[in-house]
């Protein structure tokens, strides 16, 4: 397409845009855009993409370089760096709209993009529906942009999320922890368990024994977890200048959670020693 005595062909999207678009894209040009003048007389002008112009072998426009479209020669004015905006356009020819309706009888436009004010884009939206088409808005359909809130929010919330992740892993691995120490503890003291069964200890007295030692150890550790956790955010945000926020909940949530997590992981341990019998503990030791 690019040299007319060289047998090559590219398929590559052919776009219709009016003069304005590249500023409201933000794109950034090598050589310069067609102007209301191409577009009103449906001049055979093209500015092509950095995508396209890499592909047709087209690095300037020095010499008026020219492709083969559907046919039709077209003369290249300007390269397409990069954009601020619709990054599509980089692997497409764009022509001029009046060129499109005279040469590829193009009705209308498929797709409008407005630039606006910060804060505006919702507003225009809703409103660009009605103005497009005010017979049948129906048939327009439009969409805005994430902004810069937008993605914060959504980056806060994946953020969040993976870190209650790990909460509840950790959560988990400290429960098998705290059972598995009440659980060592429970079998080297199995003579001590015995006896006291011998003299007069109840079952019940055993299991809130054990039961009451791993409480303890669960809130101990979400208690000193909490503290460093407070800690570390203060310093970090020191540090970067940022003010500090801690929610209250927060800081009772991990006690209180830890305790649970400590009585919850001492249930099997504690039910265990409780159904020792004074004799077999007596003979296991001897």
């Amino acid at each position: 397409m690019h040299d007319p005595t060289r047998a090559r062909v590219d398929t590559l999207r052919i776009i219709a845009a009016s003069p304005g678009v590249f500023e409201t894209l933000g794109a950034h040009l090598t050589g310069a855009p067609f102007t209301e003048f191409h577009d009103r007389r449906g001049e055979a002008v093209a500015v092509l993409g950095r995508e396209a112009a890499r592909r047709l072998g087209i690095t300037d426009t020095r010499g008026r370089p020219v492709v083969i479209a559907d046919g039709l020669p077209l003369v290249v004015v300007g390269i397409i760096d990069s954009t601020a905006r619709k990054s599509s356009v980089l692997g497409a020819i764009v022509v001029p709209d009046g060129l499109a309706r005279t040469r590829f009888h193009l009705d209308g436009p498929t797709q409008v993009v407005a630039l606006t004010r910060p804060g505006a884009a919702d507003a225009v939206a809703a409103q660009a529906s009605l103005a497009l088409r005010p017979g049948n808005p129906g048939i327009v359909q439009t969409s805005v942009p994430p902004t810069a809130t937008t993605t914060r929010d959504a980056v806060s919330s994946d953020t969040r999320g993976l870190l209650l992740a790990l909460a509840g892993v950790s959560l988990v691995i400290g429960g098998v922890g705290i059972a598995n120490v009440t659980l060592v503890a429970v079998l080297q003291r199995t003579t001590e368990i015995g006896l006291r069964r011998a003299i007069g200890a109840r079952r019940r007295d055993i299991l809130t024994h054990f039961l009451a030692t791993s409480t303890i150890i669960g809130a101990l550790g979400a208690l000193l977890g909490t503290c460093a956790g407070a800690w570390i955010t203060v310093a970090v945000a020191a540090v970067q200048g940022w003010p500090p926020t801690l929610d209250r909940w927060v800081l009772l949530a991990g006690p209180v959670i830890g305790t649970l997590i400590g009585l919850l992981a001492g249930l099997y341990p504690s039910w265990r020693a409780a159904t020792i019998e004074p004799i077999d503990a007596l003979r296991a030791g001897a």
